[in-house]
């Protein structure tokens, strides 16, 4: 996570972006969300179980995953409660969002 912010920031395709009013709304540290072509790709064969790391943040657990969202859809389709939260379109399609649902463990 690079920074925090918008879809200025995540355009800007320097790493994920703090979605902090998303974060804040479903109760995590963190709503990270990145391009697929600018780094999400490497989520795409992150599954549930696996252990991930965000400098600054911690370690994490793949506890869930949403996926089959668009681009738009209200946060309220996400579950909320988890400690983080990342975000990218699966193949950079706008009509296949997925969210993977993250536990602290570190």
């Amino acid at each position: 996570i690079w920074t925090s912010g918008g879809q200025a920031q995540i355009d800007a395709c320097r790493g994920s972006v703090n979605v902090a009013p998303i974060a804040g709304y479903l109760g995590g540290a963190f709503y990270a969300a990145e391009h697929w072509s600018c780094g999400g790709r490497a989520w795409g064969g992150v599954g549930v179980g696996a252990t991930v790391q965000f400098s600054g943040y911690g370690t994490y657990r793949v506890a869930g995953i949403v996926s089959g969202l668009a681009y738009g859809a209200d946060a309220s389709a996400i579950p909320a409660g988890y400690a983080g939260y990342y975000q990218t379109c699966i193949g950079g399609s706008s009509t296949n969002m997925a969210v993977w649902l993250l536990e602290r463990v570190g």
